[in-house]
């Protein structure tokens, strides 16, 4: 064969493996090449908001175990808000503090703290924004032994009981004996009124010669309905009067205590005690102060 036909052979092999070339590298597809995207994280500004840290009972004195600022989305921020921004009110912790502030609702736990919730010292008509509607505060002389050892503070919820003296009357006339009539003091107790809210509680303090500190007298001012005001003051003149402390879970189940029958506007008869002697019994009258 000749060197002419070679190098046509030649030449045409070339083509055929370029062209096959060629028509493989069309046919098989790029590589995707993978790449990595970064998340958008959408950039919340937030601004701090006074809160309550814990539950804050009606009438509890606003501090900083109460309240505290706490972080809120700056795009949900409502008018009403108290915040610590510089435009705002960042002093208004201690503001509440020095000015005695109060707490004009029950406030629970996580909730901001706003104006409208907020009873100053200096406000006028403080204990007034305190009562519900229909009803009257009143108060009443109470004493450390009287009330729950001093441990009730504005906001709880008690009941208020009397307890009266009577005189006790007995004879003592028997078979061998002339006649007479010992008197014995007699105590009774009764629940005047239940689940009543305490508005406010007083106590003066005076030092004894040793220089202690104790309480000489104290009042509390309760919430009641204008009957029950007038029962208070009436039951007030009859015999002493005593607060025993409810538990929060009893106070939230029963209802405020309504006007009760008054029994010191009739004559009542008190009941009749009935004493055993040599096995059989006898009554004898107990008759008031």
């Amino acid at each position: 064969m000749d060197s002419g036909k070679i190098k046509k052979l030649a030449l045409l092999g070339g083509l055929l493996v370029v062209t096959f070339v060629g028509y493989k590298t069309f046919l098989t597809p790029e590589p995707v090449v993978a790449t990595s995207v970064e998340p958008v994280v959408e950039q919340v500004e937030y601004v701090e908001v006074l809160m309550a840290s814990a539950d804050i009972p009606m009438g509890a004195q606003l501090n900083s175990d109460l309240v505290s600022w706490v972080p809120w989305p700056k795009e949900s921020l409502l008018p009403t808000l108290i915040t610590n921004a510089e435009e705002d009110r960042p002093q208004a912790m201690e503001e509440f503090e020095n000015a005695n502030a109060r707490a004009r609702y029950a406030i629970f736990e996580g909730e901001p703290i706003i104006d409208a919730k907020v009873v100053l010292a200096g406000d006028k008509g403080v204990l007034a924004s305190l009562i519900s509607p229909g009803m009257r505060a009143v108060t009443t002389r109470i004493s450390v032994e009287t009330a729950a050892g001093g441990f009730i503070q504005p906001g709880d919820r008690v009941d208020v009981i009397l307890t009266e003296q009577f005189d006790l009357q007995r004879n003592t006339q028997s078979s061998n004996q002339s006649s007479g009539i010992v008197r014995d003091e007699v105590h009774i107790s009764n629940i005047l009124f239940e689940n009543v809210q305490v508005l406010a509680i007083d106590q003066t303090y005076a030092t004894d010669p040793e220089g202690e500190p104790y309480v000489i007298g104290s009042s509390a001012t309760f919430e009641l309905s204008p009957a029950d005001t007038v029962l208070l003051q009436e039951a007030q003149s009859s015999g002493e009067l005593s607060l025993t402390l409810r538990g929060i879970n009893s106070s939230r189940s029963i209802v405020a205590s309504k006007a009760k029958k008054s029994v010191y506007k009739q004559e009542v008869t008190p009941p009749d005690l009935v004493v055993y002697r040599s096995g059989q019994p006898q009554r004898v009258a107990i008759r008031g102060q």
